[in-house]
């Protein structure tokens, strides 16, 4: 369908096998979005878990660049979710 769920599960795939960089889920009420552990500090949100700053990336978020969260959902703290 190519939803929220779908392109933040294929974008974490991609990352992890072809940069090898950490990803985390990011369960916002009603969306599904990513977040990054990049090698070299990035602008933007972040997501604290387990002592490392993640950089919110949403593949969903048209036009928006890695640190930016989708308005619609920045007054919520997402609900991390990781990934094996």
């Amino acid at each position: 369908a190519s939803d929220c769920e779908d392109r933040s599960v294929l974008f974490a795939w991609l990352v992890r096998e072809l940069l090898g960089l950490d990803v985390i889920g990011l369960d916002y009420p009603g969306h599904i979005a990513a977040a990054v552990l990049f090698s070299k500090p990035v602008p933007g949100d972040k997501v604290a878990w387990n002592g490392k700053k993640y950089t919110v990336t949403d593949p969903t978020y048209i036009n928006a660049n890695s640190g930016m969260t989708m308005p619609e959902v920045s007054a919520h703290k997402p609900k991390v979710v990781a990934i094996q």
